[in-house]
């Protein structure tokens, strides 16, 4: 049988020791003493503890910081952070364990729990371990077809584009209150600055700047989908009247 127990998140708790254990998910302190992680009858199967540097001094043996203890306790996979993670980017919980009831590796699990792919998260150990908890309710995986992923994407660079039309709008107006200026001498020294602005935001500049993405994401339904649709897909528009799409202006 699994139990699990939770430590009052109110109250800053101390850990003294660890034992009996499969998973550990804590935060704080990035040090302990060579005991702390005593007999467990169980698998040692993934150890986390949130910090902001809990393997930057991973290459001394003789440093109690909890990498090097955990990884001797047998667990086996333990993630840590290589320098200051912030907050923002400690590793979220319920995605990892959500995803560890669907039946994904642990390594999979840590990657859907990571905030930010690009980040200073690290994983040591079996990425490939899978885990089987006895009697948990199953959690139905929801399915999206690969053409309406397409729509999204569309949906989330018309964003991008609008926040970009955003910006030059803004900056035309600054540009504008700067001519209307009543002080000369302060127009004109404005009005460079303000220009550059605005050039840098201009429409070519707009339009530029999400131009790649934009082609190749528009050309991704003739090379995905043409021959599944056979000569009923002959370019883009043809796509969006099949499936009853329809994509923002901006792009």
């Amino acid at each position: 049988s699994f139990s699990t127990e939770f430590i009052d998140p109110y109250i800053d708790s101390t850990i003294p020791f660890v034992e009996d254990d499969s998973f550990v998910w804590s935060w704080g302190s990035n040090r302990s003493h060579p005991d702390f992680f005593q007999f467990s009858g169980h698998p040692r199967t993934f150890f986390y503890n949130a910090n902001t540097t809990s393997i930057e001094t991973i290459r001394d043996p003789n440093n109690n910081t909890l990498p090097v203890i955990a990884m001797s306790a047998g667990y086996s996979a333990c993630a840590f952070s290589l320098s200051d993670s912030t907050i923002e980017g400690f590793l979220n919980p319920n995605s990892f364990f959500e995803s560890l009831l669907r039946q994904y590796t642990i390594g999979e699990a840590y990657l859907f729990s990571l905030p930010f792919f690009n980040w200073t998260m690290t994983l040591l150990g079996d990425p490939l371990v899978s885990i089987s908890f006895p009697g948990a309710a199953s959690i139905d995986d929801v399915s999206i077809d690969e053409d309406e992923m397409w729509l999204n994407s569309t949906k989330d660079l018309a964003r991008v584009a609008a926040q970009l039309y955003k910006k030059e709008q803004e900056a035309y107006e600054i540009v504008t209150n700067v001519l209307n200026l009543n002080d000369a001498s302060w127009a004109l020294q404005l009005l460079n600055p303000s220009n550059i602005m605005y050039s840098a935001y201009s429409e070519s500049n707009r339009l530029s700047s999400i131009s790649v993405v934009t082609s190749d994401l528009f050309g991704h339904p003739l090379n995905r989908y043409g021959y599944a649709f056979g000569f009923d897909v002959k370019s883009l528009d043809d796509f969006l009247v099949l499936k009853n799409y329809k994509i923002s202006e901006l792009l």
